[in-house]
């Protein structure tokens, strides 16, 4: 048998146990507590009996169960029957077999420990070196790591209070749902992700997150000091991932996606009727130079003139023009859903005049702002009109 250590049998390889009964009258069979208190015990073949120090034949006694000698003649009465156990090969307690063994106090360990079973402990273990295990580790006590720590397989701490799946790479706090657990990206990409229904929170809230829905969400960070959030179609590749906020190293904020459209026109448009107009394409809006728009998220209808807000919000709108009249007068609105949401009045000038509406509205999903118009007057003209709008919060 091969041990941890010098093995035993250089320590010591033999050992004796002597159990002493004072007989009563008659008395064949000795067991259970000698005089000392001591019990019974043995191996059967491997005892001598004496009675009265004269040491008897194997033929004058039996022994059953490892516990209990019979004489063949009876005792009389105060006879002093000695029972010897002999032991060999007894391991020193400061050795433990390779194959099995259990250390009931502290253990310190100061070189490497290899374990390719389970090891199970309800004490201290303390190692300033190396572990390596592929087994079942089981603490019930004290683990006190000071150098670097590699599991290589599954780690449970406190049943769902954390755990690790090695092969999903996943990582789970108060549960051991996959699907609602941090998802941890490759490493080339930097990035861990937040599954539906998860929610990461310190002390009472200052910082939290909450994901509404199954796609997957990612918070990395780029080589450039960048904190990046977005959304990755597929999650275990850098490939997939779609960047919807970005924080650069000074604190400057980038929203690549925020809905921002800018529709400046040049043209000048010459009113031939009395009564009210949408701004348009086919009027005022019908002449915008290549390069100059901004439609992000193609928001805003270029035909109808149109702002269609895609989530609820406040939003923020802008719309100057000239005007130059010949008689009457000529008013400008900005509307939300066909009604009058501002509007600036322009009366008979020979000179242009210039105006400016400028707001903060809340919108509902699918509400809409344009621009329009509405005269007393089919003289005069209308133009250089630009429309801006953006989601601001």
């Amino acid at each position: 048998m091969a041990y941890i250590g010098t093995q035993p049998k250089d320590v010591r390889s033999f050992g004796r146990a002597k159990f002493d009964f004072t007989a009563t009258q008659g008395q064949t069979a000795f067991t259970g507590a000698d005089d000392d208190s001591k019990t019974l015990g043995f191996t059967d073949g491997q005892i001598e009996v004496y009675v009265n120090g004269i040491l008897m034949d194997e033929s004058d006694f039996t022994t059953s169960n490892g516990n209990t000698v019979t004489l063949a003649s009876a005792a009389n009465l105060n006879d002093v029957i000695s029972i010897v156990a002999m032991q060999t090969d007894i391991p020193n307690s400061d050795y433990v077999p390779v194959s099995g063994g259990t250390f009931t106090g502290n253990v310190t360990h100061s070189g490497t420990v290899t374990n390719s079973g389970t090891v199970t402990n309800s004490g201290t273990v303390t190692n300033s070196d190396t572990v390596t295990n592929s087994g079942n580790v089981t603490v019930g006590g004290t683990l006190d790591v000071t150098g670097a720590t590699t599991v290589t397989g599954d780690l449970t701490v406190d049943t769902n209070a954390l755990f690790v799946d090695a092969s999903a790479n996943k990582v789970g706090v108060n549960t051991t749902t996959l699907n609602n657990a941090l998802n941890v990206e490759s490493a080339s990409f930097q990035t861990f992700g937040l599954k539906r229904n998860t929610g990461v929170t310190t002390g009472t809230g200052e910082f939290a997150i909450h994901m509404e829905t199954n796609s997957q969400t990612t918070i990395s960070y780029d080589d450039e000091g960048s904190v990046v959030f977005g959304t990755a179609g597929t999650p275990s590749t850098a490939a997939g991932f779609s960047e919807k906020v970005r924080i650069d190293s000074t604190g400057r904020v980038r929203i690549p996606n925020q809905p921002t459209f800018s529709y400046p026109s040049s043209t000048n448009y010459a009113i031939t009727g009395t009564g009210a107009t949408d701004m348009t394409s086919s009027n005022v809006f019908a002449n915008v130079a290549a390069g100059t728009s901004v439609n992000i998220g193609n928001h805003f209808n270029t035909t109808n003139g149109r702002f269609t807000a895609p989530i609820a919000g406040t939003y923020e709108f802008t719309l100057t023009y000239g005007v130059i009249l010949g008689s009457g007068y000529n008013y400008q609105y900005l509307r939300k859903n066909g009604g009058q949401l501002a509007y600036k009045p322009a009366n008979q000038d020979a000179d242009w005049m210039h105006g400016t509406i400028h707001v903060y509205i809340d919108l509902a999903v699918g509400d809409y702002v344009n621009g329009h118009w509405n005269n007393n007057y089919s003289g005069g003209n209308i133009g250089h009109c630009h429309f801006s709008g953006r989601l601001v919060g």
